[in-house]
């Protein structure tokens, strides 16, 4: 790698003319329209469309969606950008370039000593750990079966691993005989398999491995891989602070920036939220019961357990009591006046 070569700082990404590259302009021009004309045959609001043809049982969108933008791209040369077209500042939905950024995250992990071998199970990483449902605190399905166990990260890495499971409420099967003739990927109904194969021998267009891929990476490096991603990758190169990464509806509660800080916000069942949300309004009959609380993010769960952990101990201490059994034997409990709990006022 030579000292010459151009990395744009950042908010700062400087423009040049082709031609100064020895690039042909006009059929640059072409290729830029080419684009321009070939948008992609999806709807602007992809909630109104089964994109992927999946049977309506496992159609159902559970991520965060909003509507597309139009045609955008650019066109780079040694750094510089030579050529762009449509709104690139806009901030829109990746969908499939999450691969992208899993498998630079493991790079990450192996480069750390997190991954010792790409070609090692993936189940001796996860061996001993408890992943659950947030929504359920049902047992996320893993890799400990015995076609599971086969399974490495280089099989995950290249969509050959043929894991075997269910991950938010979307069966592997999903990803089966998938049709991508809507995206340009093959022709309708050029797969036609209906059984299951060993790990490593068959290629196939998945998504539901490809989360399962994330939460087995999620076990390897112990905290959200937003954080990662920021702290390795993205803050190093100068990215923009503008991207996010969501997560399912069956995750925890959505993360909210105000004011320069983070705040987890959760409302109850019969908030005004969730019947707006939910049922498209407060019926006249009923009033609301609920609330909308939003939580200072705190980072870890671990190190809050850890906190709270240290305060009963050290309850347990000032009345002297040697376990939790025997706390209420060695303390008098009385009754308090206020019981508005605002825990969780500002």
């Amino acid at each position: 790698m030579t000292s010459d070569l151009y990395f744009p700082p950042s908010g700062d990404w400087e423009r040049r003319e082709a031609s100064s590259f020895g690039i042909n302009q006009s059929a640059l021009e072409r290729a830029v329209q080419f684009a321009k004309e070939n948008e992609i045959a999806w709807p602007i609001d992809l909630r109104k469309r089964n994109v992927s043809k999946d049977l309506t049982k496992w159609s159902a969108k559970i991520g965060l969606m909003k509507p597309r933008g139009g045609p955008a791209g650019v066109v780079i040369k040694d750094g510089f950008i030579v050529a762009e077209w449509g709104d690139v500042e806009r901030v829109d939905l990746t969908y499939s370039a999450t691969k992208s950024y899993l498998s630079a995250l493991v790079g990450v992990a192996f480069d750390h000593g997190l991954i010792n071998d790409t070609s090692t199970p993936v189940f001796e990483y996860e061996d001993g750990k408890s992943i659950k449902m947030h929504k359920t605190s049902l047992d996320v399905d893993g890799f400990a079966s015995g076609q599971n166990m086969l399974i490495t990260w280089e099989h995950l890495l290249q969509q050959t691993s043929e894991w075997e499971g269910t991950l938010y409420t979307k069966p592997d099967v999903v990803d089966w005989n998938r049709d991508l003739s809507s995206v340009g990927m093959g022709q309708e109904n050029y797969l036609t398999r209906r059984d299951r194969m060993l790990p490593g021998s068959h290629w196939e267009y998945n998504d539901v491995r490809v989360n399962r891929t994330a939460l087995a990476l999620l076990c390897v490096c112990g905290e959200p891989l937003p954080d990662v991603l920021k702290r390795e990758i993205m803050d190093p190169i100068g990215a923009s602070d503008k991207w996010e990464w969501h997560g399912y509806d069956e995750g925890k509660g959505k993360l909210i920036k105000s004011n320069g800080k983070k705040y987890i916000e959760f409302y109850g069942s019969s908030s005004d939220l969730a019947n707006k949300k939910h049922y498209g309004g407060l019926s006249d009959y009923r009033s609301s019961e609920g609330r909308t609380v939003r939580i200072k993010y705190r980072g870890k769960i671990r190190d809050t357990i850890l906190n709270i952990l240290g305060g009963v101990r050290s309850s347990c201490t000032y009345v002297g009591a040697p376990s939790l059994k025997q706390l209420s034997k060695c303390t008098t409990f009385v009754r308090v006046s206020n019981q508005y709990n605002d825990t969780f006022s500002e």
